[in-house]
């Protein structure tokens, strides 16, 4: 396989991603392109995507991963950006991967927000994806925000080997607010409002277009979805959990069974 730094966006919104290309030529198998979720999770799936796209070419795939701007290796403050600007940054790593696909199929998967993000930009493509592809998208806004400060104060108390409450009454630590900073990432207000908002709607819009759809859920996301119309052959139940908010994620390279078959199933395989 070959491997090659691409950047994209323009001087304003630059990006900076990795292609990888199988030995076969990239029209006799699919392309597709891995969207990361937010901060700390991001960096602690970092190598598991890293991993996730070697396997994927070895399998025939053409495979771009990338960081939206003002995050990861991009330039760009954190602080800055926002949900609309990063479903932008897809939309512009889409046409980035289909510049390079010589008209393979191209599919979509993301973790987390970025799954989320996979969901919206999908929605606005020029060129349909094949397959929409959703681990455990963000369904309710809310209470994300709401893990993202209660991962904080568990990250830090772990740091500081001492219970949060404890910290708390020393005057050691100070409540983490959005917008503000969480588990060392910034969240400037307008994101922090399009995420407050954030429902089920993308994957109703997906389905209701006609756009392949399956989602990776849990039993909560899975009853939110049944709910919303999503049909259960849609839904791939999770078994085996993994806290990418938490600390005992860093370093993960080993990709997750479960997320293996979930993308291989259905993908055209190398002969």
């Amino acid at each position: 396989m070959s491997m090659e730094v691409r950047r994209f966006g323009g001087p304003r919104r630059e990006m900076v991603g990795m292609l990888q290309r199988p030995d076969l030529p990239a029209e006799d198998g699919a392309a597709l392109l891995l969207c990361k979720p937010f901060g700390q999770e991001a960096v602690r799936t970092n190598q598991m995507f890293q991993a996730l796209a070697n396997r994927l070419c070895r399998e025939g795939c053409t495979v771009l991963r990338f960081d939206y701007h003002g995050s990861g290796d991009s330039p760009g403050e954190g602080a800055d950006q926002t949900l609309e600007q990063w479903t932008g940054d897809t939309l512009l790593a889409w046409r980035e991967l289909e510049s390079c696909a010589a008209g393979a199929p191209l599919h979509l998967f993301g973790v987390g927000l970025g799954a989320t993000l996979a969901a919206r930009a999908a929605l606005r493509a020029s060129r349909p994806p094949g397959q929409v592809l959703l681990w455990e998208p963000v369904l309710e806004g809310r209470a994300y925000l709401s893990a993202l400060l209660e991962a904080h104060r568990r990250e830090v108390a772990r740091e500081m080997q001492a219970p949060w409450a404890r910290l708390r009454r020393e005057g050691r630590v100070q409540e983490p607010t959005l917008p503000g900073s969480v588990i060392g990432f910034e969240m400037g207000a307008a994101m922090v409002r399009e995420i407050e908002s954030l429902d089920v709607q993308p994957m109703q819009a997906l389905l209701a277009r006609g756009l392949p759809l399956r989602c990776g859920v849990q039993p909560a996301q899975a009853r939110a979805l049944r709910a919303a119309g999503l049909p259960e052959p849609l839904l791939r139940p999770i078994e085996e959990t993994i806290d990418w908010m938490s600390g005992d994620a860093r370093g993960t390279a080993i990709v997750p069974r479960e997320i293996q078959a979930f993308l291989l199933d259905g993908l055209p395989q190398r002969a």
